[in-house]
């Protein structure tokens, strides 16, 4: 569960940004899968659909990280990636969940 608090998110979200053909979203979203259902087993991501968590994060940082968003706020890349990283992930973690997250957070402090 740790490796995705630990994730490059605005590495991710440009890649996906600028993917052209190249099969990367396509890996990306199998990894996101594989990761949710091992945190759904472990009890740490809620029992939804994992296939739709997988296209709303996706669909999220493209809606974020372009240049029609990133023109129009004063927010940095980096506060735009950890306030969609904590939003998503407190929409879709169990309570045990947030009480790891809150943990790795206060780690990183």
């Amino acid at each position: 569960m740790k490796s995705l608090f630990n994730m490059p998110i605005i590495t991710l979200a440009l890649c996906i940004n600028a993917d052209n053909g190249t099969g990367f979203i396509e890996r990306i979203s199998e990894n996101l899968l594989r990761f949710i259902r091992r945190g759904q087993n472990e009890g740490y991501i809620v029992q939804t659909s994992a296939e739709i968590i997988t296209a709303v994060f996706i669909s999220s940082l493209r809606a974020v990280f372009n240049d029609e968003f990133t023109s129009k706020t004063s927010l940095s890349m980096k506060q735009i990636g950890e306030s969609l990283l904590e939003m998503f992930l407190n929409s879709i973690l169990t309570d045990k969940g947030k009480i790891l997250f809150k943990e790795l957070k206060t780690e990183q402090l």
